[in-house]
C-alpha cells in the first residue's frame, strides 16, 4: 500500500533543501513540475465484518484480527473497528 502525502509539503521540502546552481536550477523545476503534475491518490475506505470465526465466543474483524465480546449489542455499537478503524458491514 502506498503512503499518502501532501504534494505541496513535498513542493516545500524540495525547494527548500539548497539553492542549486544555475545547472541544479532547470532539473529542480522539472522536478517540481513532475510532482505538480503527478496524480492524485485517493485512499481505498476499509471495510470489514465482525465475524466468529473461531467459534470462540468473541467477535474478530475481518480486516485486523481485533476481538470484541460476542454481544449483540456491542455488535451493532462498534460500527467502526476500534483497532483499525474499517467500517463494519452487515
Amino acid at each position: 500500500m502506498s503512503d499518502l502525502i501532501s504534494r505541496q509539503a513535498a513542493i516545500e521540502a524540495i525547494s527548500s533543501m539548497f539553492a542549486p546552481t544555475p545547472t541544479q536550477k532547470d532539473m529542480v523545476e522539472d522536478c517540481l513540475e513532475i510532482i505538480e503534475n503527478l496524480p492524485s491518490a485517493q485512499p481505498e475506505p476499509k471495510t470489514g465484518r465482525w465475524l466468529d470465526t473461531y467459534n470462540d465466543g468473541d467477535w474478530h474483524c475481518s480486516k485486523c484480527g481485533a476481538i470484541v465480546e460476542k454481544d449483540e449489542q456491542i455488535r451493532h455499537y462498534w460500527q467502526r473497528c476500534y483497532h483499525c478503524g474499517a467500517r463494519m458491514g452487515r
